[in-house]
This record gives C-alpha cells, structure tokens and sequence, in this order.
C-alpha cells in the first residue's frame, strides 16, 4: 500500500530462531516535507543492508521526512549447568598429568628453541642512507686515529658521530678532542664532557663542577653525559 499522508507512524515486529531466539522490530516515523528524506537507525552489523532499503522505501513512499528505526534483540541462551562427574574427570586427568608436566618444563634460560625461518642472507655492510651515531666511546685523538675513524665512518656511510668516553672525558681532554676532529673533519664530530668526581663530597664541589661543565661547553662540548 502506498502511504499519502505527509505524517504518520508504523510498527512492525516478528521473530526468529536461529541460531538463538531473537526479535526484531521496525518504526517509521513521518512528518511534513517537501520532498523525501529518509534516515535509517540500524543495529551494529546491519549497516549493508541500507542501500537496499532505501531503494524499496523510495518506490513505496513519495514524500516527508521519514526516520526508520530497527531493533534487534536477542535472548539469551540457555545456561549449561555444570556436571559435577565431568569436573572430576578433568580433576582427576590434570592431577594425572601435573608429573609429566614438571619433568618436561625448562626454565627461559635453557629455553633455545631452534629457528625455522628460512630466507636468503642479507648482511649490509653499508648505510642506504648517511646516519649519525650518538653514542661511541673515542679516547685516542690523535691525527693518525681520527684518520682511520674517518675511513670507516666512509666505509659506513655514517655522517657524523658523537663521541663521549666516560672516566676523563673532561678538562683538557675536551678541548683537545673537539680541537683535534674539527681540523680533521669540520661538522663531522662532536664532543661530549663529563663531571669530574673527584672530591664529590668537598663544600666546593657544586661550584667546581658547574664551572668545569661551563669551561667544557665554551671548548666545544655539545652537551653532559652523565654515567
């Protein structure tokens, strides 16, 4: 039947059985419009079903603003009651098993399972692209070393590193390091410093170290490591 009046409402329902009872309801609520525009509210899941049903509602109806609301409500299925002799029957097999269990685990430092993956060897001795380290330990800097450091940062395809030995790795050692890879390579290299130790416990080691870490800056240093 093709409805002619710009408002009105209508209610349909039935239910179903599988794979659970279930029910299901449909409203149509109209008012005034000039033309036809439809709204469907569908339940979670039901949302394929949208393009062919605006495509039945528009043959079926001519005009007003029309919101099709579905609900979908599903029963609950029945509750398994427990069986007490099936629970003893597992019991009774997990007691069973619980030896052969404990003889067969092995801790995770034992734990070396043997690997299946089979693909071809690829072991890249070269960056794609320029990177930087951040974190190397270079005491020696003399011209002969940095020479060859710089062979193998080629060899790498690495851009620039930072170097922050620990232990000494302040004072004059700055200065030097950051004097000695600058002429060497210019934006290559930078140089970290360290806090000196030594005395921690003097009334004047706050003091000295802060103006050690300012010294080391002003050498060139780009930033504290502390370790």
């Amino acid at each position: 039947m093709t409805l002619a009046s710009m408002t009105g409402f209508a209610r349909s329902e039935g239910t179903g059985t599988a794979p659970v009872p279930w029910s299901w309801a449909w409203e149509l609520r109209s008012v005034n419009g000039r033309g036809l525009e439809l709204r469907f509210r569908l339940p979670g899941g039901f949302d394929a079903l949208e393009p062919a049903l605006r495509e039945l509602a528009g043959k079926r109806l001519k005009r007003g603003n029309v919101t099709a609301n579905l609900t979908i409500r599903r029963e609950e299925a029945p509750r398994l009651a427990p069986d007490p002799a099936a629970i003893e029957q597992a019991l009774a097999l997990a007691t069973a098993l619980a030896p052969l269990a404990v003889a067969q685990s092995i801790s995770i430092e034992e734990f070396n399972p043997k690997s299946t993956l089979r693909v071809p060897e690829h072991k890249p001795t070269r960056a794609k692209f320029p990177f930087i380290d951040i974190h190397t330990h270079h005491r020696d800097v003399t011209p002969d070393r940095i020479k060859r450091l710089i062979a193998d940062m080629d060899g790498l395809n690495m851009g620039a590193l930072v170097n922050s030995p620990v232990g000494g790795g302040h004072g004059k050692w700055v200065a030097n390091a950051n004097a000695a890879m600058q002429a060497a390579a210019p934006g290559r290299f930078a140089v970290m410093t360290n806090i000196d130790y030594a005395g921690l416990d003097d009334a004047d080691f706050p003091a000295r170290a802060a103006a050690q870490v300012e010294a080391d800056i002003k050498a060139g240093a780009v930033g504290l490591k502390v370790w």
